[in-house]
């Protein structure tokens, strides 16, 4: 494992407490939208610069289509479905927990 693996993971759980607090469905609320959309593209580039070894610890996870939500978020933004990136996020956040709580054990996760 890279040992930046780690630090891209708890950048992926901040990023999904971020959108955990600061939910909506509402594209009228630009702001809460617009910072829920750079958190997902922060997921996806993160999820990006992981380690093939760390990926491979959880395979039920799929990793490749959240690198291809990220790309949809910046090239395809006009076609995005928020209530489901919602379900899919809730998946990825105990995921990376298990991950990282193996991966870090002595770190005490929020």
């Amino acid at each position: 494992m890279k040992a930046t693996d780690t630090h891209h993971l708890y950048d992926i759980l901040d990023a999904i407490h971020k959108i955990e607090k600061y939910y909506t469905t509402d594209s009228a609320d630009e702001l809460r939208w617009n910072m829920m959309l750079r958190q997902m593209q922060i997921i996806g580039e993160a999820v990006n610069k992981l380690s093939e070894a760390t990926k491979q610890q959880t395979p039920e996870v799929p990793w490749s289509k959240i690198v291809a939500t990220r790309h949809v978020l910046v090239h395809a933004y006009d076609d995005i479905h928020i209530p489901k990136i919602q379900h899919d996020i809730q998946s990825l956040k105990a995921a990376v927990t298990a991950l990282l709580k193996k991966l870090d054990p002595n770190e005490e996760l929020k």
